[in-house]
């Protein structure tokens, strides 16, 4: 084994290195026969050779698997079938890209990915990249270790990798080290999350995708209160929305994009709107300025004095309670239908409608 190979193997699998090993050395004294010192080397040979072997399989299941795989072929066909059917993989990918691009992307396109970086970005440089931001422990005085890769999964645009924490280490550990991280790694942001314990999520983040303008999504057939797709995500996956059950709050700087939520979550709701299963009533304290295209749609709406506003708040709580009345007793799942639909209230800039009311009654502050 080269040392490149072996440097390599001890930073993907062991997560560990040994200062000084433990391993029994070959020792052949000069009273050993020809026969006996060849006898003694190939034992050593054969006992650590195999021992390492099964330790790849076990923690490379796939990827060794699949290349004890082509080296048996190769050993007992030679290497031309071997090429030819890997021609004809390579060839079959490149189709179903280019007819399929959506289910090979997801299928097979981001598995490979995931592989190939594993393999040649991350684990190459993952002990280095460790004992260099001190994110190392000792668990013995001849063991250095430190968080092991075991899976790696890629989007395109956000590499996520999964550790396993060696005794001793917290997310804490890692979150400390956020920033000197993403700029070794040549990221604009990575990110820490616990997967459980003694596991945790690597996210590093490696385009943006929102910096763009998303195209409007499609008007959907079947709507999902609890599912609501609104847009996307920063990793590219689809931007859930849970409204049925809850309640949210949306809050960002001028000009981030708060009213194009509030246009999506109603995009979205329109079939159940159009068919009474969902009522909205909505509040613009700023005079209709966000939510006045969008009248036709509510139940209720009101834009123009704080009195107006204040006895439509005032009419949703007094419902609110009404219908927690109704459900008493029934459990707490509520089923929206055309005789008790599901009622949504949407207030853009709450905080204007609750600190600054007006001088006199009726009447915005000038």
């Amino acid at each position: 084994m080269s040392s490149h190979l072996r440097f390599l193997l001890a930073d993907l699998d062991p997560a560990r290195r040994v200062l000084v090993s433990r391993r029994a050395p070959l020792a052949i004294s000069a009273e050993d026969t020809v026969g006996g010192a060849l006898g003694k080397l190939g034992s050593w040979a054969v006992r650590n050779g195999l021992s390492g072997m099964l330790r790849l399989i076990t923690r490379f299941p796939r990827t060794m698997l699949t290349l004890l795989a082509g080296l048996l072929l190769v050993d007992q066909v030679g290497w031309v079938l071997p090429l030819l059917l890997l021609a004809l993989l390579l060839f079959s990918a490149l189709a179903w890209r280019l007819t399929h691009p959506g289910s090979y992307r997801l299928w097979l396109g981001l598995r490979v990915r995931s592989w190939w970086l594993r393999w040649t970005r991350y684990s190459p440089r993952w002990s280095k990249l460790m004992r260099a931001h001190d994110l190392t422990v000792q668990p013995t005085p001849e063991v250095e270790a430190w968080p092991r890769i075991l899976r790696l999964r890629s989007t395109g645009t956000r590499d996520s990798l999964l550790l396993r924490l060696r005794d001793g280490q917290a997310p804490e550990d890692l979150e400390a080290k956020v920033i000197p991280l993403a700029h070794v790694l040549g990221s604009e942001d990575v990110r820490i999350r616990t997967d459980r314990p003694g596991r945790l999520w690597v996210d590093i983040r490696r385009g943006d995708l929102l910096a763009a303008t998303i195209p409007v999504l499609p008007v959907p057939a079947v709507v999902d209160l609890k599912r609501l797709h609104v847009g996307l995500r920063e990793d590219g996956e689809p931007w859930l929305l849970r409204l049925l059950g809850t309640h949210v709050l949306v809050a960002g700087a001028t000009e981030s994009g708060k009213g194009s939520l509030l246009h999506s979550v109603m995009r979205a709701l329109a079939p159940l709107i159009a068919s009474g299963l969902v009522e909205v009533w909505a509040i613009d304290p700023k005079g209709g300025m966000e939510l006045y295209p969008l009248r036709s749609m509510f139940t209720r709406y009101a834009d123009d004095t704080t009195k107006e506003m204040a006895e439509l708040l005032t009419d949703f709580a007094y419902e609110t309670r009404a219908r927690s009345f109704d459900l008493r007793g029934k459990g707490r799942k509520f089923v929206p239908s055309v005789e008790t639909p599901f009622r949504l209230a949407i207030v853009d800039e709450f905080a204007f409608l609750s600190a600054y009311p007006g001088p006199r009654e009726g009447h915005f502050p000038c």
